[in-house]
């Protein structure tokens, strides 16, 4: 190369940036990769050889162009296969100016960008472990191959836009003294060089432009701007126009697409390898107006600027010009004992406008269920909340109206025009009568918004065997998390229908799994029918919690024979107490057994101590109910500064534990004695939960944790039903306070069980848990140095410090001063 550029004089190199590009004088050796009987191929089987060797005769056209003294290609068609030593060879013994090697890259299926590699110098003077020379860092031939690779990696990204260029130095890029090696093309040469990797053949969108000739000229043309460039030979007069033409509606590139350009009325016909490529080689600068026209697609147009020795590219999207249609069903039409859990579906010929699909969804008989749409919004599934009905023909109308991202109404029976429905149907399977199936849940599939403290229930079709109810055979665990403890309760005299209580509140915000798995097993030990696993979600925000009454020890509620409002009861009936009969999270629940004897019959349970909140800090109330199905009702007595405010009745149709929960916001109140239908004033007291004769006269309940729900923070608890401290435990107020830089906070428990005493902040956040384990009853003591659960300092001000043991919870404030 020195001679070459010891023969051309300042006035030459001038003259050729003013006139034709120039390359007289040089010989360069173009090495296709590859050869006769190499394996390397994409996916669709394009093999890399023949990659190598079309883009290598493109680039020796283009150095021809340009009266170059010699272009020596290593091979020339497919027959041979030299060894790296044997391109060396002709090379070397050849004496060309520079070398340059063509290859195509493969790794992981996905990757597209493009790699240089030149020959990395190397020295025995500080040899690697194993003897072998260590790369210097530097490349063999500096200033030269460095700078011709760079210019090479940078036009070639440009010209194929991968998603970056990279130029590396070969033997550090191998792996150094972990493994690295020269490349064997280059170790040898007496001439600069370097080999290139334009793009990936293993990437499945790469390889079907790499089908395309035109898409390897670019890549030739980008290479022969390059040696223009570095040998400062002149610019190319012309430019080269691309672009991908792609369906709108599903990204997809569109074959047969015609592309005119204008002025030169040139006409470009995309290829049937699903690239949508288009390319316009050698245009004169200037301003282009562009045509594309694809069958089934809205014609397009669109100007582009094209310069000399650049590329320019224009994409376009395609809007099809057709009704959307319905191409696959799930399942498919008129199917025959299809599960009564699984999901059904469609899919269109396009991405449809989501709304108007699930609004234009009907299927009959109803079934309450989930959409769930894919990625590119052309297909949409169907799950039922819970199940099918058993040996029944549902059908699936998606009408008319249902629209694709155009608006166009869905074309339902093929006929080319939109507007009218779409219809198919499927028939359940029938009831198994032998194995348990499970015929009702709780949560639902998808349930979003399942309250913190919530309760779930599980039906079968035949009772099941206790021993084979338990953690270990229905899971319950947050999503990537641990399985999550519960206690299995009968509703009713068997197992045919199970309570799970969750000892721990469920975190806000998460995503829960239950499985059901065969090893549940009936009485008559039949297997399950089918397992099931589905997800819900617990409520989005935080709350607190306190249990104003556990219904543990003490019954704190009057004899409802003695509350004037009981009345339509046969008093030797009615029985009002504790009970260890079912329950929930505790030892005991309270137990009611009734008899009215009137058709406005109502019993009144009153607290012996009405417990007083505030209102602003309490969001509702909750109570767990365990149902007798009688079709009675129940509802939850307050009382406020106007008189008695009632919260909604609540039909007793289940059997089993229920969670009923009061949120303030979105119930209607009915106004009592005194009361407005609005909840007024500071301070709210508990004044009764009532039971109402509306279905069958004898019954029995059970009531579990009535239960105060706070906005997070300092508990709205201003009295409870006894002024004496909690019974459990003791919490005291800590010490000093204020306090910096750190507090002792000191507890006692009367019983042992899991203790948890966390820090929030004012506005409810959980700022350090300091305690969450078992302890044996006595004096606690824990000290909290003033840092959250990432040992950051907090800021100053008021936080809570709050304890949970046993059911029962109490908050206490402290102030930190920096």
């Amino acid at each position: 190369m020195k001679n070459w550029f010891a023969g051309i004089g300042l006035v030459i190199i001038f003259s050729w940036n003013l006139l034709a590009q120039d390359l007289s004088g040089l010989s360069i050796c173009v090495d296709p990769g590859h050869g006769k009987g190499n394996t390397n191929a994409g996916p669709t089987g394009l093999r890399e050889a023949d990659i190598n060797l079309s883009v290598s005769l493109f680039l020796k056209e283009f150095l021809k162009s340009a009266h170059i003294d010699t272009v020596l290609l290593t091979r020339v068609d497919d027959s041979t296969n030299p060894t790296l030593s044997q391109r060396e060879a002709m090379a070397n013994n050849f004496g060309v100016d520079w070398f340059h090697s063509v290859h195509h890259n493969a790794f992981n299926g996905s990757s597209r960008f493009t790699l240089v590699l030149l020959e990395e110098k190397r020295s025995f003077s500080n040899p690697c472990p194993d003897g072998s020379a260590r790369g210097t860092g530097q490349p063999d031939w500096p200033g030269q191959a460095d700078i011709m690779s760079n210019k090479m990696a940078d036009w070639v990204f440009q010209a194929l836009r991968t998603e970056f260029p990279i130029v590396r130095l070969d033997w550090t890029f191998f792996g150094g003294c972990n493994g690295g090696f020269s490349l064997g093309v280059l170790n040898d040469l007496l001439m600069p060089g370097e080999l290139s990797e334009a793009t990936f053949f293993d990437n499945p969108v790469e390889e079907n432009k790499l089908r395309n000739p035109d898409f390897l000229k670019l890549e030739a043309r980008a290479l022969f701007m390059a040696i223009l460039d570095f040998y400062d030979a002149g610019k190319l007069k012309t430019g080269a126009l691309a672009g991908i033409i792609k369906s709108a509606e599903n990204g997809r590139p569109v074959n047969g697409a015609s592309v005119l350009l204008n002025p030169g009325n040139k006409i470009y016909q995309t290829d049937n390898n699903n690239n949508g490529l288009y390319v316009f080689h050698d245009l004169p600068p200037g301003s282009y107006q562009l045509q594309v026209q694809a069958p089934g697609f809205e014609t397009q147009s669109g100007t582009v600027i094209v310069k000399a020795h650049d590329f320019s590219f224009r994409d376009f999207s395609l809007s099809v010009n057709s009704a959307p249609q319905v191409v696959l069903t799930l399942p498919g039409d008129q199917t025959r004992d299809y599960s009564v859990y699984k999901e059904i579906g469609v899919r269109f010929n396009r991405p449809m406008d989501k709304a108007s699909v699930e609004s234009a969804f009907f299927i009959k008989p109803f079934v309450s269920g989930v959409f769930t749409w894919n990625r590119t919004g052309d297909a949409v599934i169907f799950e039922p909340k819970t199940r099918y009905d058993f040996s029944t023909t549902y059908q699936v109308d998606i009408a008319g109206t249902a629209k694709d991202l155009q608006g166009r109404p869905l074309d339902g029976n093929g006929d080319g025009n939109g507007g009218d429905d779409f219809v198919y149907s499927f028939t359940t399977e029938k009831l198994d009568s032998l194995r348990p199936v499970i015929l009702d849940f709780f949560p639902a599939r998808k349930d979003t918004g399942i309250f913190l403290r919530d309760v779930f229930y599980i039906t079968f079709s035949r009772a099941l065997d206790p021993a084979t109810v338990n953690t270990g055979t229905i899971l319950l665990n947050e999503q990537g998390g641990d399985l999550i403890e519960y206690r299995v309760i009968p509703a009713g005299n068997s197992l045919q229908k199970i309570v799970l209580a969750p000892q721990e509140p469920l975190s806000a915000g998460k995503t829960y799994l239950l499985q059901v798995t065969n090893s549940i097993k009936s009485v008559q030990q039949e297997p399950l029918f089918r397992p099931l696993r589905w997800s819900f979600q617990s409520q989005s925000s935080f709350v607190s919690l306190a249990v104003l009454d556990s219904f543990e020890a003490e019954l704190k509620w009057r004899d409802p024979l003695n509350v004037s409002e009981t009345h339509g009861v046969l008093p030797d009936s009615i029985i009002f107490r504790l009970s260890d009969e079912h329950p929930l999270f505790g030892k005991q629940a309270a137990e009611l057994l009734y008899l009215f004897t009137e058709a406005n019959g109502l019993i009144s349970l009153e607290p012996s101590l009405s417990p007083v909140f505030e209102r602003e800090k309490t969001i509702g109330l909750g109570i767990y109910v365990y149902g007798d199905s009688s079709l009675n009702k129940i509802r939850i007595a307050l009382q406020d500064n106007d008189g008695i405010e009632n919260l909604p009745w609540q039909v007793l149709d289940w059997v089993g534990w229920r969670l009923l929960r009061f949120d303030y916001s979105n119930i209607a109140i009915e106004p009592g004695t005194g009361g407005n239908g609005q909840l007024d004033g500071r301070e709210i007291a508990l004044h009764s939960v009532q039971l109402k004769f509306s279905g069958q006269a004898k019954g029995k309940i059970f009531l579990d944790d009535l239960m105060l729900i706070q906005t997070p923070g300092p508990t709205g608890i201003l009295s409870e039903f006894e002024e004496s401290p909690p019974q459990d435990f003791i919490l005291m107020q800590n010490y000093p306070n204020p306090f910096n830089p750190e507090t002792v906070i000191n507890y006692r428990l009367n019983f042992s069980g899991h203790v948890t005493l966390s820090i929030f902040n004012a506005t409810g956040q959980l700022v350090k848990k300091l305690v969450d384990t078992f302890q044996e009853p006595g004096a606690h003591q824990i000290t909290w140095n003033g840092k959250d659960d990432h040992g950051h300092l907090v800021s100053s001000g008021i936080y809570i410090y709050q304890l949970k043991f046993n059911q029962k919870v109490e908050n206490k404030k402290m102030i930190f001063l920096r």
